[in-house]
């Protein structure tokens, strides 16, 4: 149609500006070797763009941002983050609005159409994959008998001094646990929490490695993504679906307002949902495809199995749930209960 065609013209002129421009920079956590290394690869021979990788944690990065847009000395293009370290940037206008074409060139092939927050534009908003939460064991310390089934096992006193998490005082990971299980079991259930010497942690990195050893026997949810690495080298992780349910959190990717490559921006999060690279990268990043037409596929035997023999028991983390836990990291809740600064 005639609309198609002006629409497709359009983004071509995008392209185009988008090989002028030359260079993307992505602040991301998500930024694993295999996947800068196919990203980068991907991204010139097909545009002839250059990434800039800014690989920090998403509130780090977040940070950055907000320093960035404060002192307007505007660096970032794009930002890929879980759903915590976005929300309030959205609000205070970190970010510019964008629909990827492809999202109207294929409009029956996506499993969810995006997020709102508040009144905010939808569009502000894009959804890239969808990861999931689950707790996750150490098998050389923990028997398949021993196995938690739900939260409240991980109170049994075998388990004092082995429990490892992602610090809940900041928007990640940590936090969201924190949250789903106070929803569950009540703020009481953190309080006897207390006694079992929780060791947090504010990488992921760190917490998968210390899984892998004998440091720790359990961790209290963190996405398969950020086990890829120490899954590669023969750690003995299996991630166990709780009686409460798997977790499900939308992976957000923005075009930073200011952005002094926004063509480039436009091209690398429009190239992002393709189907081609949708294939490709959820199994790297070990991430559910938002796509109806790629089906999920893990790269590591283990990660596959945990997903496809996983319950069906799946909660989605929706925006007012994802309101909810950065309202409760604000109030500093599991800060003031376990003494962490």
């Amino acid at each position: 149609t005639p609309a198609k065609t002006a629409l497709e013209q359009e983004w071509q002129n995008v392209v185009a500006a988008a090989r002028k421009e030359g260079v993307v920079s992505l602040y991301t956590l998500f930024a694993t070797p295999e996947f800068r290394m196919a990203l980068d690869k991907d991204m010139w021979e097909k545009f002839g763009i250059k990434i800039e990788w800014m690989a920090a944690g998403g509130p780090i990065n977040a940070e950055r941002i907000r320093t960035e847009q404060k002192a307007k000395q505007y660096v970032a293009d794009v930002f890929l983050t879980g759903p915590g370290p976005s929300w309030d940037l959205v609000k205070e206008g970190a970010f510019q609005p964008f629909t990827p074409p492809i999202v109207q060139w294929e409009p029956d092939v996506w499993k969810l159409k995006g997020i709102r927050s508040g009144d905010e534009a939808p569009e502000m908003i894009t959804v890239l994959f969808s990861a999931s939460i689950a707790l996750t064991v150490n098998t050389n310390l923990v028997p398949p008998q021993d196995y938690p089934k739900s939260f409240p096992d991980l109170l049994n006193a075998k388990w004092k001094d082995k429990l490892v998490m992602h610090d809940p005082t900041i928007a990640g990971s940590g936090s969201v646990m924190f949250g789903f299980a106070k929803k569950n079991h009540g703020l009481e259930f953190w309080e006897k929490m207390k006694g079992m010497n929780i060791v947090f942690l504010r990488a992921n990195s760190e917490v998968a490695h210390r899984l892998s050893t004998v440091e720790a026997a359990i961790n209290m949810g963190m996405s398969p993504s950020f086990y890829m690495p120490v899954l590669k080298a023969g750690a003995p992780l299996k991630m166990i679906p709780p009686q409460e349910g798997i977790l499900m959190l939308p992976i957000f990717i923005h075009v930073i307002s200011g952005a002094p490559h926004p063509h480039a921006a436009q091209v690398l999060i429009n190239y992002l949902l393709t189907r081609e690279a949708q294939a490709r990268y959820h199994s790297l990043l070990a991430y559910y495809p938002l796509r109806k037409d790629v089906e999920f596929q893990a790269d590591h035997p283990a990660i596959d199995e945990w997903i496809r023999t996983a319950p069906r028991q799946v909660v989605v983390l929706k925006e007012d749930i994802i309101q909810w836990n950065v309202e409760e990291v604000k109030a500093g809740t599991a800060r003031k209960l376990f003494g962490l600064k």
